[in-house]
């Protein structure tokens, strides 16, 4: 028998991750409330759609610094509860997150990374999402309900205070030459979508910008202007 789950338990389990002495949690601050306030840093968990905080942002980034902490299911391990909270099944899903993830999520903040007050923080995790057999879930999941997702280890960390640093995440030698949507989709092997999401993000970003077509494929650079349009971001 297992009990019933909180379904906020990753977002408590990554702010205990985070915590460090005289943080104050749920903070009330400018009509929001604050997952954790840290001096004149503002820490935001957001475990799915960045989306979701595109009015805060709006509000807050002007007048505070922000760090949105956000993580990258790796591996995923799926746990089928019956309707009594006994366990079914266990089984590790087949999809595996990584560092590219983040792209996903750009494209719904792209305009708002580009402030200097806004950085991101990335955790790469494995979760325990459980799931019970409801009825009353998706007709995708055949009516199995998701319940709660739970941290069970996390194996990276990385803090982007720079849009420049998402290099990093991407093959170097490409970025070193002109290059279309097709030819990132193969030198990272992932589908010609996420490389135009990749593309796309990049693009609003000024880290990269279209030269030419080939065929109906547009040709981009990397932008050799980037040290004068990211110095503004410097930390001191």
């Amino acid at each position: 028998m297992i009990n019933t789950y909180n379904e906020k338990s990753l977002h408590g389990e990554i702010k205990e991750f985070l915590l460090q002495p005289n943080d104050l949690l749920e903070e009330p601050y400018k009509g929001f409330i604050i997952d954790i306030k840290r001096d004149d840093l503002l820490i935001e968990i957001q475990t799915k759609s960045l989306n979701a905080l595109r009015k805060k942002l709006t509000k807050l980034l002007d007048i505070n610094r922000i760090r949105i902490v956000h993580p990258i299911f790796v591996n995923k391990e799926i746990i089928l509860l019956s309707s009594e909270n006994t366990i079914l099944q266990k089984r590790l899903s087949p999809k595996h997150g990584d560092l590219t993830d983040i792209f996903e999520e750009l494209i719904y903040i792209q305009d708002l990374f580009r402030h200097m007050n806004l950085e991101i923080q990335l955790l790469l995790v494995t979760i325990q999402e459980f799931r019970k057999d409801d009825g009353k879930g998706s007709w995708r999941r055949r009516g199995v309900s998701i319940i709660d997702s739970k941290l069970k280890e996390i194996h990276g960390n990385y803090l982007i205070k720079d849009a420049i640093q998402l290099f990093k995440f991407l093959p170097n030698e490409l970025f070193n030459s002109k290059f279309t949507t097709r030819e990132l989709s193969s030198a990272m092997a992932i589908s010609i979508n996420r490389a135009q999401k990749i593309c796309y993000c990049l693009k609003k970003l000024d880290l990269i910008k279209p030269v030419s077509k080939q065929g109906r494929l547009t040709v981009y650079q990397k932008n050799k202007e980037l040290n004068h349009v990211y110095s503004y971001r410097k930390w001191p």
